[in-house]
């Protein structure tokens, strides 16, 4: 199996539009070499585009279809080249390319209730069972709590807030999405590590989420040997209201 270096990352809003400045962004690509990123909240700019290419991610795929009422995209871009042809399923934000043999796919959950993120993880569990027994990295920003972080994280407390409906169900923290993907045989890389992957503090869109620190990015595997961390500190406390995910291969 091939190694590679995955980064997937949340970049708020193309990096707010491109109103934030990626020379930082930059410096930590140069000193740390990305084969491929996984990005959720893509939106093109002068800087983030010659960013990319001066980087060397001359391969890309960008889902388009934003009938889900809003502009952000998830997109694919890597040094190496694709296999095949990119998948890009109808009304998900989700991209899935092939690379070195491995399955590589970036997804976000829509924003919308618990009931409508678990009904999307739940398509998307489907769409990637003809992939069973092939290497599998599913990353991104999933809208979702995993059952596993809930007593580290405190996510009771989150019942009654203004964030239950996308939560929450029936007045009880919900799990469903990640579970879904939990019984197609995925694994949860950061699951023995859990750390908060939205920033409370972070310019340019501090978020306190109801105070409580949420992991809703995830990096899983099937059939795939991986590992996975957070990244917190310079740069990226100035780059977005997420933390990226480093995710090495072999």
């Amino acid at each position: 199996m091939t190694s590679m270096r995955i980064l997937h990352y949340n970049i708020f809003n193309g990096f707010d539009n491109g109103r934030i400045p990626l020379s930082p962004l930059r410096d930590w690509l140069e000193a740390n070499p990305v084969d491929v990123l996984l990005v959720n909240e893509h939106r093109d700019s002068p800087e983030w585009s010659a960013l990319r290419e001066t980087a060397g991610f001359r391969h890309g795929v960008v889902n388009r279809h934003t009938e889900k009422r809003n502009g952000n995209l998830t997109a694919v871009f890597s040094r190496l080249p694709f296999e095949g042809t990119p998948f890009v399923p109808e009304g998900l934000r989700v991209v899935a390319v092939r690379v070195a043999g491995m399955h590589l796919v970036a997804t976000h959950g829509f924003p919308d209730t618990s009931d409508v993120i678990a009904d999307d993880a739940d398509r998307l569990v489907t769409e990637l069972e003809s992939w069973k027994g092939e290497p599998v990295l599913v990353a991104g920003d999933f809208n979702a709590l995993a059952a596993s972080d809930a007593d580290r994280l405190g996510y009771a407390a989150l019942v009654g807030s203004a964030r239950e409906g996308r939560y929450c169900c029936d007045g009880q923290p919900s799990f469903e999405a990640m579970e879904a993907f939990a019984k197609a045989g995925f694994t949860d890389l950061c699951a023995g590590h859990p750390e908060p992957t939205v920033s409370t503090s972070a310019p340019p869109k501090p978020r306190k989420k109801e105070g409580r620190p949420l992991r809703i990015d995830y990096a899983l595997t099937r059939d795939l040997a991986a590992r996975a961390r957070r990244l917190a500190g310079e740069p990226f406390e100035r780059l977005s209201d997420h933390y990226p995910l480093w995710i090495e291969v072999g």
